[in-house]
């Protein structure tokens, strides 16, 4: 069992044991006889203790001051809790430098932003009935060209395919930054970004950091698909020698920016040239989120029982007071 507030948890020890010395030190000065259990000298008494009403009330207060504060504190466990479908975001890249050509035999000669899209529909085959797609695309500017719905998969394929080139650069973080707020419009289902970028990027509102923190903070993972490569870049006319050099440099996908993404997120960084893995990459996720757990708070039980320990003081109270009447009669 953990408790998300631990702090209410120890100050509900503390007044607890506090109330425990103070009841143990006024008792034992009004009547010799204890809650703990001790051989009297007396002959009366020598077979144990007697356990009075006065006790029984301690007793009732004394746990409901712990139950209370452990309800405060927030306890829960972590259990394995079922999800219905996937809500699956896919964030892509159409900065400028996705709109360099490579060059890959089993491809052709065709755009980074071109293979991002094939993978892209690829992976829409593999998805269920019950799954809820999003589309963010991100340069500059984020757009949405598709919110977070179930639509017919050949809307969600013209969606992607209309997804067209730009010279501009590529506000990552910001992109990030959308699609986790997408992935978690609809809480009952797992969460899953595609993220398929050359992991060229430059902040613009959010920081990748920040971004990231968003995304664990809402428990989304990021699968990164490198779909760039340094060797694949295929230069266009009129780049002179002394200028290649530099021109390579800015166009060499970040592979690292896009592992870091993923490991912080609790992804899998993937490449173009593993594409079985890219094909599988659903099933595989839809494999882990069969084992997500969640966590299920039980501070509901803890006030439930301190709220029946309160019924049962009030009842003992008014027959102690009806039994004081009685005796005054």
């Amino acid at each position: 069992m953990k408790f998300k507030y631990f702090g209410f948890l120890i100050l509900g020890i503390f007044l607890s044991i506090v109330y425990l010395v103070y009841y143990i030190k006024t008792r034992k000065d009004k009547i010799p006889i204890s809650i703990i259990p001790q051989m009297k000298t007396s002959k009366k008494t020598e077979d144990g203790f007697c356990l009075g009403l006065e006790d029984i009330l301690f007793i009732l207060v004394f746990f409901f001051i712990l139950f209370i504060f452990i309800g405060f504190s927030n306890p829960y466990i972590d259990s394995e809790v079922p999800k219905n479908g996937v809500n699956v975001i896919f964030l892509i890249d159409n900065s400028g430098t996705m709109q360099q050509n490579i060059v890959k035999k089993e491809y052709g000669n065709i755009t980074r932003l071109d293979i991002a899209k094939n993978i892209s529909k690829t992976l829409l085959k593999s998805l269920d009935s019950e799954d809820y797609i999003a589309i963010v695309e991100f340069k500059y500017d984020v757009k949405v060209p598709l919110c977070l719905s179930n639509p017919n998969l050949n809307q969600v394929q013209e969606l992607i395919d209309s997804i067209g080139p730009s010279d501009e650069i590529a506000s990552l973080a910001d992109g990030i930054y959308e699609a986790v707020d997408l992935a978690s419009l609809n809480s009952e289902s797992a969460k899953l970004i595609l993220l398929l970028s050359d992991g060229i990027h430059h902040d613009r509102i959010f920081t990748l950091n920040q971004s990231l923190e968003h995304a664990k903070e809402k428990k989304v993972p990021i699968y990164t698909i490198n779909v760039g490569s340094k060797d694949l870049i295929k230069f266009g006319y009129g780049i002179s020698e002394d200028k290649l050099e530099a021109v390579e440099k800015f166009l060499e996908p970040d592979n690292n920016t896009l592992k870091y993404i993923s490991d912080a997120s609790g992804g899998v960084p993937l490449d173009l040239d593993n594409f079985e893995s890219l094909e599988n990459i659903y099933e595989q996720f839809r494999k882990e989120i069969k084992k997500e757990k969640e966590p299920y708070y039980l501070g509901i039980y803890s006030f439930a029982f301190a709220f029946l320990l309160f019924l049962i003081y009030l009842i003992l109270t008014e027959l102690r007071s009806m039994s004081k009447k009685n005796e005054t009669i």
